[in-house]
């Protein structure tokens, strides 16, 4: 007899499979000099183009690939907008090396990664993003969002331009956004959720198919 189990395990099989195949597209950010304690901030953007909307059956996924030098990386704060004016805050407060500047060669992504604005300095591997809901008071953008996550919208196109801004508080130390900063996004199909009722009609229709195509 068939149980929940297995039924839930075809589901299980099903969702990896379909998430295995979803191709990532990378958009890679402008690159060049942050503005230093410029009030402006510095803005390097990327366009993101031929994904889909997001549906109840999938949802998109988005890390950032971020590469950047800075004498003082504690100077910084950084967010990511996308196309819909969705803000992230991606780090603030960060530490510094004493005498030997700073540098972030990280993928910021949602998980059980280590938050970003509690790591050390430099900054390699993957992270959380901060998502802190106390950011630098002189920053003039206002994160929407906490997490990735929160760029998913079902129905809302994600396509358009992006936006890393890059505020500097302090004059005196320099840095620059590097080749390799990259958006990856995804469209990851959402696993069906399958019970008992819903595995034998679909195994029922199954068999049924089979019928027919050998009366053919």
């Amino acid at each position: 007899m068939l149980t929940n189990r297995y039924f839930h395990g075809v589901a299980s099989a099903m969702g990896l499979i379909l998430s295995l195949s979803a191709p990532v597209h990378g958009f890679t950010f402008t690159t060049g000099a942050i503005n230093d304690a410029d009030p402006v901030s510095t803005q390097f953007t990327t366009t993101v183009t031929g994904i889909a909307t997001p549906t109840a059956q999938s949802s998109l996924l988005v890390t950032l690939a971020l590469n950047l030098a800075h004498d003082q990386l504690s100077d910084l704060e950084i967010y990511l907008t996308d196309s819909n004016n969705n803000t992230l805050l991606i780090a603030t407060g960060l530490s510094n090396v004493q005498g030997s500047g700073g540098s972030i060669n990280a993928t910021l992504k949602d998980g059980l990664d280590p938050n970003i604005d509690t790591s050390a300095n430099p900054y390699s591997g993957d992270f959380t993003p901060s998502g802190s809901s106390d950011p630098q008071t002189f920053a003039t953008l206002v994160q929407t969002i906490s997490n990735f996550s929160g760029f998913n919208n079902i129905g809302v196109d994600p396509n358009g331009v992006w936006t890393l801004t890059i505020f500097d508080f302090v004059e005196g130390n320099v840095g620059t956004v590097n080749a390799g900063t990259t958006l990856n996004v995804e469209i990851v199909p959402i696993p069906f959720e399958f019970s008992p009722v819903t595995g034998l009609i679909c195994l029922g229709a199954l068999g049924l198919y089979t019928q027919w195509r050998k009366r053919k």
